[in-house]
């Protein structure tokens, strides 16, 4: 088993820290980056004009999964911000740990 030690007093710190946040940061993207969806082929369906009104609701409720898909692009890269953020402090901290 692997056992990791640090110091709070040494200068490793903040890097430690920095490490977890980005193994979680690539869980969470895993998890919340979305999927493509496969290719539509309309040519084998119905084309009555029922099952084409029923076709067309369906695609207007997908309005609600392309926000979906925006809010999780947006989280992912405020996140990766805070990353970058978080390293940006790190390395221009003081010797003071």
């Amino acid at each position: 088993m692997v056992q990791i030690e640090f110091n709070e007093g040494s200068g490793t710190f903040p890097y430690f820290i920095i490490l977890l946040y980005g193994i979680f940061l690539l869980v969470i993207t895993y998890f919340l980056w979305p999927k493509s969806n496969k290719r539509d082929d309309r040519g084998s369906e119905c084309q009555c004009g029922p099952c084409c009104q029923k076709r067309n609701k369906v695609v207007k409720g997908l309005t609600v999964d392309k926000l979906f898909k925006i809010i999780c692009y947006l989280v992912l890269l405020v996140c990766r911000l805070f990353l970058f953020w978080l390293i940006y402090w790190a390395v221009t901290q003081r010797a003071s740990w």
